[in-house]
């Protein structure tokens, strides 16, 4: 039997709310989002995730879906840069958060400190 894409849309993880907080003094950006499918030990990326920028002290939200990990244990995984001044940016960490279990609607809160 040939599976397709289709077959596992009851595996997405729809509408999540990606919560990110910038505690940090300068703009950040963050480049790439990354989640973590344990049933298949490995990280996915999110393709559809465009570069969103921060500025210092604020909350900016996303909705995504994720595939393959509905009501499934997972974790997030950024890239994240600071503003070094005009178009120079350097990324600083990859930060990986909490486990949590996705669900339809769910809120994943990231804080880049």
């Amino acid at each position: 039997m040939v599976m397709t894409h289709t077959m596992f849309a009851d595996d997405n993880c729809k509408d999540v709310n990606i919560r990110i907080t910038n505690n940090r003094d300068q703009e950040i950006k963050i480049t790439e989002l990354w989640y973590y499918d344990y049933d298949a030990e490995k990280w996915r990326k999110e393709y559809t995730w465009t570069p969103l920028n921060i500025a210092p002290g604020i909350t900016r939200s996303r909705t995504r879906n994720l595939e393959h990990v509905d009501n499934d244990k997972t974790r997030l995984k950024f890239h994240v840069k600071i503003h070094l001044g005009g178009v120079r940016w350097r990324t600083i960490y990859n930060k990986v958060g909490e486990v949590f279990t996705c669900q339809d609607g769910c809120t994943v809160h990231f804080i880049a400190d």
